[in-house]
Formats: structure tokens, sequence, C-alpha cells
């Protein structure tokens, strides 16, 4: 039965830069192989630390079938370094650990009778030579400029005499804050503490114009003197622009302006990576902002702020950090700027990390401050009348009388009345005080939505307006159109009627012949009668008296059969006649509006 390889989270920049070295165990190479299987981030984060060449990337990354050893990176081939070698003036102590592209050694340093640092560039193995060293030496120029007591403060740089770049920096005798936070039992207000004092050192680097790109519990070492202190910005980068450096305004940081990667390379811990970082587009100090409130989240509520354990659901789903569950001790002004720092948009952060750090520095109320502040007040009571007491003693031994007990005791509790109620004021002045900043930040977010919403109100106001003009432009063309229409149909000229009953002569000489078979020489005149509705047809025909009764049934079925003009409802007589030996005539006798409106004659 083959034994399952055991799961791991998300590669830091450490881990992923040992798998292509070489310098992980079987074991843990098998469960790196099994998790780049299905992670797209970690495997940009392989790809870009691994040598550009002809071999293909993926072939390193991909699982073994299950049942077949997996197959191991090239070893390291680089220097090593043992107790007592030299590196540079410094004099080689041990092996202190290995950072995200160097192995750092403690180190005495003779000339100055101290203890360093020295991070040494791992050489060799599947890691571009050119570009790590290149990264190692702009880590100590970043880091040279900086002089705060959060930030690892970088003494020396130089190359060994094999050619690698070296780095003597100030040696920290502590944990990394991955260690620190877990080692006692530390309240919120000490957590958030701690973050605001590393965050002070990364707020440092962005104003001499450097990004870190790679913050993280591990890059910040708590020393034995509680103190905190960002390191390990071999990640960092200059904030200036070319473009920046030329105006005279800006200072220039020459030291710090060799180029490292090609544009959109993606490089960090993909843990606490800004969504464009990840996204590998053009970042600023805002993402070291959105990566320091994943750390801080997740040291204050034991899990990642977003689901993944990355911010590629905001990339790819648009997804936002979630609000820690009920029942945390961390105060909401707090949790609010937190979740303000994890804005998937820059632009809704915070404009700076000194904003964020104020934000986080405000004084938190709590029930435990309130009975502090009665246990104060009660001690002051206690004095109170432990000095009363001695007065009184002193003035009974002088006096030789009673001291009065019951007064003093009575004094005692109006002090601690009054400072009962004084101490109630105060926690309500200052509830009073969270809430109006809490709803002076909700009435600036509800005015800014108000001004947009104002804006797009007056846009649509003035596109209906539009709209308006144009539906009374058309409604007039309509009832233009309609009265011509109407005028037009309102009456039927002769000519009309006329041009609409020649279209059945054809009909009458039929009803004619048979009559003129049976009155060869006799002749004809009778009035044809009908009503002309305004869909132009003829309904309710009659015709005068003619003997034939025939005939007349023939003619005015003919005129029924026709088809009229539209218009008004008007009611027509028709003349028909015919003489000896001609044919038939008919014309336009009579119109009358309405109840016959018009009068066709057959000519």
């Amino acid at each position: 039965m083959v034994a399952t390889v055991p799961a791991i989270g998300c590669l830091d920049d450490n881990v992923a830069t040992e798998f292509v070295s070489g310098a992980l165990s079987a074991a843990h190479v098998a469960r790196v192989e099994s998790h780049l299987a299905s992670c797209a981030e970690c495997r940009s984060l392989v790809a870009a630390l691994a040598t550009t060449g002809s071999q293909d990337s993926d072939l390193h990354t991909q699982p073994r079938s299950i049942g077949k050893a997996a197959t191991l990176p090239a070893p390291t081939t680089g220097t090593s370094l043992a107790v007592g070698d030299r590196v540079g003036r410094y004099l080689i102590l041990g092996a202190i650990g290995a950072g995200g592209m160097g192995v750092v050694f403690s180190a005495y340093d003779p000339q100055l009778d101290r203890k360093v640092a020295i991070k040494l560039l791992r050489s060799g193995g599947r890691i571009g030579d050119v570009e790590a060293k290149a990264r190692l030496r702009r880590e100590a120029q970043a880091i040279a400029q900086l002089n705060h007591p959060n930030v690892v403060g970088v003494y020396d740089v130089g190359t060994t005499k094999a050619g690698d770049v070296y780095v003597a920096m100030e040696f920290v005798d502590g944990d990394t804050l991955t260690e620190w936070l877990p080692r006692w039992n530390r309240s919120a207000r000490d957590i958030i503490e701690i973050f605001i004092q590393a965050g002070r050192g990364l707020s440092a680097a962005h104003e001499v114009g450097l990004l870190h790109r790679d913050f993280k519990p591990d890059n910040v070492l708590v020393g034995t003197d509680g103190r905190p202190r960002v390191s390990d910005f071999g990640l960092a980068r200059s904030l200036i622009t070319p473009e920046d450096q030329v105006s005279p305004s800006t200072p220039r940081l020459a030291t710090v302006s060799t180029p490292l990667t090609a544009t959109g390379t993606v490089l960090g811990t993909p843990r606490y990576m800004a969504p464009e970082q990840l996204g590998g587009a053009v970042i600023d100090a805002r993402s070291d902002q959105f990566s320091f409130c994943v750390a801080l989240y997740e040291s204050l509520f034991g899990h990642h702020p977003l689901a993944g354990e990355t911010a590629l659901s905001m990339v790819e789903r648009g997804d936002r950090a979630m609000p820690p569950a009920e029942g945390h001790k961390v105060g909401k002004s707090v949790v609010r700027a937190i979740l303000r720092g994890l804005e998937r948009e820059p632009s809704k952060r915070f404009p700076s990390m000194g904003a964020l750090l104020a934000e986080l520095g405000r004084p938190q109320l709590s029930r435990s401050s309130t009975w502090i502040a009665v246990g104060i007040a009660s001690v002051v009571v206690v004095g109170v009348v432990a000095v009363l007491m001695v007065t009184g003693s002193s003035a009974a031994s002088a006096t030789g009388r009673t001291a009065p007990e019951e007064e003093a005791w009575r004094q005692v509790e109006a002090l601690d009345r009054r400072l009962s109620e004084a101490l109630q004021d105060r926690q309500r002045l200052r509830e009073q005080l969270v809430s109006v900043i809490a709803a002076r930040d909700d009435l600036q977010e509800d005015v800014a939505r108000l001004q947009d919403l104002s804006v797009q109100l007056e846009e649509k106001d003035e596109e209906i307006q539009l709209l308006n003009e144009e539906v009374r432009e058309l409604q007039k063309k309509v009832t233009e159109s309609r009265r011509g229409r109407r005028r037009r149909d309102s009456t039927r000229s002769d000519e009309d009627l006329r041009s609409a009953a020649s279209i059945i002569e054809g009909d009458l000489r039929g009803c004619f012949s048979e009559w003129r078979e049976r009155n060869p020489t006799g002749s004809i005149r009778f009035i044809v009668e009908l009503t002309i509705t305004s869909s132009g047809k003829a309904e309710a025909a009659s015709n005068s008296a003619v003997g034939d009764s025939s005939l007349p049934l023939c003619v005015r079925g003919a005129f029924l059969r026709a088809h009229y003009p539209r218009g008004a409802i008007q009611r027509v007589a028709f003349e028909v006649r015919s003489g000896v030996g001609s044919n038939v005539a008919l014309r336009v006798a009579e119109v009358r509006a309405r109840k016959p409106t018009e009068l066709i004659e057959l000519d």
C-alpha cells in the first residue's frame, strides 16, 4: 500500500527558493510538488525564481505518478562556510538560517568588536547568479538608506574572493515575529503594538522611496529587548520612477537603480501578496499595506482574511476580506482599519502606512481599562481613609478626645460616590467620542456616496429632458400627420367617386344587355342610392321604382361590390340611364353629408 503525501499550504519565498536550488529533503520535495500541481500562484513563484532558458520549468513542478520516486532538483554546488572562515574582515561563527535569496551566518567584526550577521548569496543551483547577486546588492543598498530603530541596520556590503556578494548587518538576538507570537498568550493590544512598531519601520522605508514587496511575520525580527525590526529587503525596489528622479525636488536614489526583474514578474510570498502584486501589475506602498494587514489579521483572529488563503479570489471573483467572527476582543476601529487596508482597490486603502498606524494606535476602550481605573480609585480612597484615620488619631492623642470615625467614613463614602460618578461620566464620554468618530467616518462615506448619486441624478435628469423633447417633437409630427390625413379623408370628390364607379361599368353593361334583349327599342333611367362607410365599403343600396325587377337588382349588386375611397360616412346617389341603341351612362346625381354625402353620376 502506497503512503499518501501529506498536503502543505502555499509556499513562501524561502521554501520556493530552496526547492529550485535543491536544498529540500526528498519527502519535502514530494509534498511541494504535490502542492504545485494544484496551485497556479506557487507555480508562478517557482517559475520566476528558476533560471530562464531552454528548460521548461513545468517539468520540475509536476508531480510524479504514485509509486515512483520524485525527481530531486540538482544539488547545490555553491561554496560552504565553516566556523573560523573569513568573509572580508569578518570571522564566521556559525550558520543562522536561510533567507529568500541567501544563507545567513553569525560573524565577529574584529575592527569594531561586535557581533554581526552576514548574508551570503547562495550561488550555483538553478538560480540565475547575476540576477540574485544584483538582488542581494539591492537589499543592502535599500536598507543602508534607512536609519530607523524598527529596521535591521546594514553595516557593509562586499564581495568574497570567490566572487559571491555578502552583506554585513545588525545581529538581532531574538525570534522572528512568527515565533514570537505563540510563545506567550499575547493580548490583542500586545499584538497590535508590536505590529505598529514594525509598521513604523515599513513606513520609514516608504518615506525614503523604498517598497518592501514581501512583508510577512517571517521577515520581522523581535529582539530580546522586545523591539521588532523589519528585515529581508531582498525584494525591495525604488518607489521613485525614472521620471521622478529627473525632478530636482525628488531625492535621487542612484544606489537602488539596479534593475532586477522584467516587468510583470511576480516576486514575494503569495499568501501575503496584494491582488495587484499577484497579478503582476504596477504596485506601490499600498501593496505593502495590504501585506501588513493580512499578517495582522492572521495574528489577531487566527486565520487568513480571504478564501483560499491568497488574494487570488479578489483577482478572479472580486471577493472582499471576511470580517472576523463575533466574540473577538478587538476594538471596532481596529477591525475597520484592517479591513480598509485589505480593500481590493489600492485607492480605497489608507493613503499611507502612517495613516493606517495612526488609526491602529487610537486608544481602545474596554471593560478591563474601566476596572483598572476603578482599582486606582479604590487605592486613592483607601489612602484618603488612612490619612483621615491618622489625622483623627493624632488629634485624639493631642486633645484626649475620641476620633470622629463616623464623620470620616461619611466623608470617604461621599468621595467614593463622587469618584465613581466621575469615572462613569468619563467612560460615557469616551463611548460617546468613539460613537461620534465612527459616525463621522460613516458620514464621510455617505457624503461621498451622496455626491456621486447627485452627479448621477443630474446626468439622468438631463437625459430625461432630452428624451422628453424628442417625444414632444414626435408627437407634434404625428398630430400634424393625423390632421392632414383627416383633412384628406373627410370628403370624397366627385372625381374620386366617378373613378371608383367606372370599375363596375362592365358589370352594368351586362345587366342592361339582358334588358336590351327584352326591350330593343326602349329607354330607361333610374336612381341608385347607397351609403359609403369610412372604410370605403358600400351598403344599404336602394333604387327608384323600375318596372323590370331583375334590372335594379343586378345594378344594385354591382354598386355594392365596388370599392370606394376612405373618408367620412356619405350618402351617394347615382343616376343610371340607357337610351335607344346607346350604351349605359351613369353620373353622380347627388352627394349628402353624413347620411348620404355625395351622389355619383355615371355618364
